[in-house]
């Protein structure tokens, strides 16, 4: 709590609060983004489909005029968002940034980067690699300084870098150089860590603006918490272990009512969505999947959480599975469109 400094900028809601965060071990332009839209997103995993479609806009609205006033991007000669398929544009910040009309123009550009072998809650197998799967950058402006824009999760960052050089390259073809990165989602600071390597190595300036707060790593290299037991390195080791986050004290005291500790912040945020482009087509969201495996490691953080200082917050673990429940019936006939999917991640509850 002690990195965080409030930042003042004009035009957002009175509930929207900015902080500059002060991490020399990170990066120098980090900042996060307080909305209650984000906090209902990091706190409450049974907001999906259309409701999670409207509460990540208004937080992405609030997010648009935060860049722009602290960095002035609507003067930027060119400015490109590179949507990371599949989650990438869920968090809404291209059609923010359209609503808003802070400039005349947008460019859009896709990729995919997926890992070989698909996981849920298993990011550390050092086995998986990741390809490109698609990938359009027809929008690229040519011979001119770009700042590109990149909302997604960033938990290891592996995904952001194969996506980040990959638009170095492309740049270079049509004589265009990047010269700022632009971060925005729920974000971890290993991924922080990685690409500030890569962008001293590529010479550009990296941003980050991160939902809510910023995160340390659980143990599989997957779930982002604010704080609580990681469950991942008991499952492992039959030890707890403790995570914490980087966060102000003003948002860490509106989390605690809601806030399960422990809990995964994004969650499996492509099957929270509704509808999902992969490239090719639009897909629908595994959400019965999402709201299943969420209620799974709820359940999990409660049985080993008993004894700790938050264990009064067993309140609101009830509330929150009961709320998973019912967003469950009502997505139940969704799931029979993905029989296997379904079975897969229903074994065991």
């Amino acid at each position: 709590m002690d990195s965080t400094e409030p930042v003042k900028v004009s035009g957002l809601k009175d509930t929207t609060r900015v902080y500059k965060v002060n991490r020399p071990e990170l990066i120098d332009d980090l900042y996060i983004i307080d909305t209650p839209g984000g906090r209902d997103v990091a706190c409450k995993p049974h907001i999906v489909g259309k409701a999670l479609e409207s509460t990540c806009f208004e937080a992405a609205l609030e997010a648009a005029k935060a860049i722009n006033g602290l960095l002035n991007i609507s003067n930027e000669e060119s400015i490109v968002i590179e949507h990371i398929l599949r989650a990438g544009p869920g968090y809404e910040l291209h059609r923010a940034f359209e609503t808003l009309k802070l400039r005349n123009s947008l460019r859009q550009v896709w990729i995919r980067p997926r890992y070989t072998i698909p996981s849920y809650r298993d990011h550390g197998d050092h086995s998986r690699r990741l390809e490109v799967v698609h990938e359009d950058f027809r929008e690229f402006p040519s011979n001119t300084s770009i700042t590109l824009i990149k909302p997604d999760t960033e938990a290891t960052g592996a995904s952001s870098e194969k996506a980040i050089r990959e638009a170095l390259e492309e740049a270079e073809k049509v004589g265009s150089k990047i010269e700022k990165v632009i971060l925005y989602g729920f974000i971890a600071r290993d991924a922080l860590q990685l690409l500030k390597e890569t962008a001293k190595e590529n010479d550009f300036r990296l941003i980050a603006f991160a939902m809510e707060d910023v995160m340390e790593l659980a143990y599989n290299k997957y779930d982002m918490t604010l704080y609580g037991l990681d469950f991942s390195y008991w499952e492992k080791f039959r030890e707890p272990r403790k995570l914490s986050s980087t966060v102000p004290y003003e948002v860490l005291q509106d989390f605690l009512p809601d806030f399960v500790p422990g809990s995964d912040q994004p969650g499996d945020f492509s099957s929270r969505q509704s509808r999902l482009f992969d490239g090719n087509k639009w897909k629908t969201g595994i959400i019965f999947c999402h709201l299943t495996n969420s209620a799974r490691l709820i359940r999990g953080i409660q049985s080993i959480s008993r004894g700790e200082p938050w264990y009064h917050h067993d309140e609101i673990i009830s509330k929150r599975l009961r709320d998973l429940k019912w967003t469950r019936v009502k997505y139940l006939p969704h799931s029979l469109l993905y029989p296997k999917e379904t079975f897969s991640c229903i074994k065991g509850t």
